[in-house]
């Protein structure tokens, strides 16, 4: 029906344009001064006021001009200013302002036509009207639509429809834009491909679509369709938006878009676009296949993203406008920053009542050489505060992490449980540590911090640790067991700068202890310092100081410089070390150094090298040393010059000091076995080193080889030469092959506290090589023993042996010839056969066979003799005897049996020989021995005489084989006994 009133409304206008003209011909004459009518009034249509004026022109101005629909009961309500003129039969129609109270529309055009063209549009079922210079307005508040042309169409349906040439609308080009007034609505199809700016936005805004966009650049497609109803029907508005390659600003952020489209439709909002690109923090952010949705104040957001290129992830979300709440979920790709990677995990978030919480059951990320897992992950940020607690699991470590963050003051507090980690060697339990960050200053600190590693279990205790305008505070104490540290640092980070102090309270590792000592570090300018005045440690039996000790790294070089101190003994160590290529070198100056009774260095200056790379390398030229250790279990020691270092050796002095011994040491099993070679050792060993009291009491196990070869030891005057020597030694046991030759060989086995010597059949001529004396000529001797060290059991025999250059033999036939004179005549015939025999020698005894048995009591220092006997063509002896060693005792009983060879001749008389020999058929005595090593006294049941000569016999005859073990003073009789 309204579409019907305004199709009558628009032909009583145009019958109103026929009359008018009528009346203006009639009355030409009169109007040319104007006539104003007031409240005219025909068929239904009523005029306020009407002023007609014709001068050349037709002026018609209309106030009022009002149409009463009787049917809907409406009036319609227009203010019409025309002027008409005519030329050539062509009416020209200027409309200057057509007014349409009821919906506000206002129109303003030039119309040309003729009175045919005005019967036809009267006539036509469908009219058409151009309109040029057209100036239109749908809303009184809205910009002007303006047109160089207007084509309007009355159809059958009741609607006009206009279209327009060159439309704009505040500059904006509305070409192909198409107006409607049909079914008592107006529709305004709008075209454009202008860029969106404010003109645009201030259209869209006035119907309630307000959207903050600005367009720089792209290629538009924009169509927005309004439907104004004349009634209470609601507007209806339908917006759609192609952009190309287009640079926008929302808000007060920009975006660059591939393919951009909006489509506004039901109130509700869809924006999409297949890529998207904007900075936003600094950062590059790339969104693609971009869903946007805006229906009822709920925003619906659904993306992927990928930010900086190392972030992708899409996004889900769902955002309430009128509460700002908010619940999403992120689905991570992929993210790879600052060496943490994150790849398809899930994150689910909300934001209600200005509090953002943030969980997840499970998010895991990488980082290099770890991998993480965030466990019941939650975040909750509300009133500028962020908590978050989260279980961090790595493997079979996890951490407790609780913290809240204040962003007013920007401050943040909480404590870190550490549930179980295992760092390598490190484990810790159970452990928490709070820490604290307000007025720019972080703190840690806990009370107690325990950790285990292999073997230890080391507690921090009062941990402070500060940070403050890039400096760094740590103050703790580290106790394990009994040894407690104390360490208090401060590190700049500006300038990379660290000093402080380290306080070793006490500290006990095996067998090294300090108490009480104080280092002081400093790190600046890429070099660090170690240096303290005094610093003292203990190792048994002895107190050692550091003075001066200073330490420097500077770019892969260590400085070491220190003086050594332990009791007198001073050493000073200068060295350099380069990291770089694992070298060390300096001087080790032995200002003095005593070992009691051992080493004894003063002012000794040793240059070391030392390469620790693939290899430890040692060097040590003055004893031409090389220590060499694979970082296995290969270790080898070359000496070659032995008797510099053996010329420090106390008590020890090297023979040939010209003739260097050799040593080589190695293991190839880290010391389960060694092995030793010396070669050309030739050293005088004095009897004091043996004197020396062990008063450690520590056992150690131990196996090594060892072989000797062409040594000779100097002992007590006499001088021992061995071909090779051949050793076993087995932590307390051993067992040693000494070679005097091929074929001659002296057994030592020592089982703990046993010892066994076995020198079986030695020949004179080995004998002499180990002796380096000429005793014994022809046949061979054997020397067994067996016992402990307290006490040794032995026996020496002698075979087909000559004993020469011993007085002893001399002395003996003295004390024969000295006897009473009774025997002189006697012992003129044994003297004489004697003379003639080849088997004797003043200066040889011959003895076809030979034995000593004798107990030597080490602890007591006494050698008890239960029985010797010697056999020889001239004399027998055989006894026993005791020598009280540390007493200076002597006691012996000798029976001589002589003159074995003349008995012969002395029984062929029987009576003689029966006077004489008796009936064993031997001259015989027996002597007793009394006194001390230096005097004694001599009785014979024969004879009562007491002879010095005749002790110095048997003593030597009895003590020659316990020769090695008597000490100076014996040895000193003999060779008194010797010169006599």
């Amino acid at each position: 029906m309204a579409t019907n009133i305004l199709s009558n409304t628009l032909k009583l206008i145009s019958a109103l344009f026929v009359i008018l003209i009528l009346v203006f011909i009639l009355f030409i004459v009169s109007l040319k001064d104007g006539i104003k009518f007031n409240n005219l009034s025909l068929f239904n249509i009523n005029i306020s006021k009407l002023y007609i004026k014709y001068d050349k022109k037709l002026i018609v101005k209309a106030k009022k001009f009002v149409y009463n629909d009787k049917n809907s009961k409406t009036k319609y309500k227009l203010d019409t200013y025309l002027i008409i003129s005519k030329k050539y039969n062509k009416y020209n129609i200027i409309i200057k302002n057509l007014y349409y109270y009821n919906n506000h529309l206002m129109l303003k055009a030039d119309l040309t036509t003729t009175k045919a063209k005005i019967k036809k549009l009267l006539n036509d079922k469908e009219k058409h009207l151009t309109l040029n210079n057209v100036i239109f307005s749908f809303d009184k508040n809205l910009s002007l639509v303006k047109a160089k042309q207007c084509n309007a169409t009355l159809k059958a349906d009741g609607g006009i429809y206009f279209t327009f040439k060159k439309p704009s609308m505040s500059n904006v080009n509305l070409d192909n834009t198409k107006v409607a007034i049909v079914d008592n609505q107006l529709i305004l199809d709008l075209y454009s491909k202008d860029k969106i700016d404010r003109r645009i936005l201030d259209i869209v805004k006035y119907y309630g679509v307000d959207l903050p966009v600005t367009q720089y650049a792209g290629k538009n497609n924009i169509n927005a369709y309004i439907v104004i109803p004349f009634d209470e029907r609601p507007i209806i508005i339908r917006v759609k938006v192609n952009i190309d390659n287009a640079s926008l600003k929302y808000d007060k952020y920009k975006f660059d878009a591939n393919n951009l489209n909006v489509i506004y439709k039901d109130h509700i909002l869809h924006i999409k676009s297949n890529y998207l690109h904007t900075i936003q923090f600094d950062k590059k952010i790339d969104l693609s296949d971009l869903k946007f949705k805006l229906a009822k104040d709920i925003v619906y957001i659904d993306t992927n993203a990928i930010v900086d290129n190392n972030i992708s992830l899409h996004i889900n979300d769902t955002t309430n406008l009128k509460n700002l709440n908010s619940t999403g979920k992120a689905d991570i790709k992929s993210i790879d920053f600052n060496k943490i990677k994150i790849v398809n995990q899930n994150l689910s978030y909300k934001y209600i009542s200005k509090n953002v919480i943030c969980t997840t059951p499970k998010f895991k990320v990488s980082i290099p050489d770890h991998n993480i897992t965030l466990l019941n992950f939650k975040l909750n940020f509300k009133n500028n505060k962020v908590f978050v607690d989260t279980n961090i699991k790595e493997n079979n470590n996890t951490i407790f992490l609780s913290s809240k963050t204040n962003l007013d003051n920007n401050s943040s507090k909480g404590n870190i449980t550490v549930k179980h980690l295992s760092i390598k060697d490190i484990n810790v339990s159970n452990q928490k540590l709070n820490y604290d960050y307000s007025n720019n200053i972080a703190t840690i600190n806990a009370n107690i911090l325990k950790i285990k590693v292999p073997n230890h279990n080391i507690t921090f205790s009062n941990l402070f640790v500060k940070y403050n305008k890039n400096i760094v505070t740590l103050n703790t104490n580290i106790k394990e067991q009994n040894n407690t540290v104390t360490i208090n640092s401060i590190s700049n980070l500006d300038n990379n700068s660290s000093k402080g102090k380290i306080l070793i309270n006490n500290f006990s590792s095996k067998e090294l202890n300090i108490s009480n000592q104080k280092l002081n570090y400093d790190y600046s300018n890429n070099i660090a310092t170690i240096e303290t005045d005094i610093f003292k440690i203990k190792v048994p039996d002895y107190n050692i100081t550091f003075e001066n000790l200073f330490t420097q790294y500077n770019k892969k070089i260590i400085l070491l410089d220190t003086n050594i101190k332990e009791s007198n003994n001073t050493i000073t160590l200068q060295s350099k070390t380069n990291l770089e290529n694992n070298i060390s070198n300096g001087v080790i100056t032995i200002n003095n150094f005593e070992y009691p009774h051992y080493v004894k260095m003063t002012n000794q200056d040793l240059t070391y090298k030392l390469n620790f790379g693939k290899k430890i390398i040692l060097d040590i030229k003055e004893f031409g040393l090389k220590y060499k250790f694979d970082l296995k279990k290969y270790h080898t020691l070359y000496i070659t010059k032995l008797n510099n270092i053996l010329k420090y050796v106390q008590n020890i002095k090297v023979r040939n000091p010209k003739k260097h011994s050799t040593c080589y040491f190695y293991t190839i099993d880290g010391f389960e076995n060694n092995n030793l070679v010396i070669n050309d050792l030739n050293i005088t060993i004095d009897k004091k080193l043996f004197d020396i009291n062990k008063t450690s009491k520590k056992e150690t196990k131990i196996k090594l080889h060892i072989k000797t070869y062409n040594d000779t030891l100097e002992y007590n005057n006499t001088a021992y030469h061995f071909d090779s020597v051949i050793s076993h030694i087995i932590n307390k046991n051993s067992f040693t092959d000494i070679f005097l030759d091929k074929t001659n060989k002296i057994k030592i086995i020592v089982l703990d506290k046993f010892i066994k010597v076995d020198a079986n059949e030695l020949s004179a001529k080995s004998v002499e090589k180990l002796l380096h004396q000429n005793r014994f000529k022809d046949g061979n001797l054997s020397l067994n023993l067996q016992g402990t060290f307290d006490k040794i059991h032995g026996s020496l025999k002698l075979n087909k042996t000559t004993v020469k250059d011993v007085r002893v033999l001399n002395n003996l036939i003295t004390f024969i010839n000295t006897t009473p004179a009774y025997f002189e005549p006697l012992l003129i015939l044994p003297t004489l056969y004697r003379l003639n025999q080849t088997s004797f020698d003043l200066n040889g005894y011959y003895i076809k066979k030979g034995e000593i048995n004798f107990i030597y009591d080490i602890k007591n220092k006494n050698i008890k003799v239960p029985l010797f006997y010697t056999k020889s063509t001239m004399a027998d002896f055989k006894g026993h005897s005791f020598v009280d060693i540390k007493n200076d005792k002597l006691k012996a009983k000798i029976d001589i049996i002589f003159l074995k060879d003349y008995s012969k001749v002395i029984n062929s008389i029987p009576l003689v020989g029966y006077i004489i020999l008796g009936k064993d058929g031997n001259f015989e005595t027996s002597v007793d021995i009394n006194g001390t090593l230096e005097k004694q006294d001599f009785q014979t049941h024969t004879l009562k005489d007491t002879t010095v000569g005749l002790f110095h016999i048997v003593k030597r005859t009895v003590t020659l084989p316990f020769l090695p073990f008597m000490d100076n003073n014996t040895t000193k009789e003999n060779n008194n006994s010797e010169g006599n």
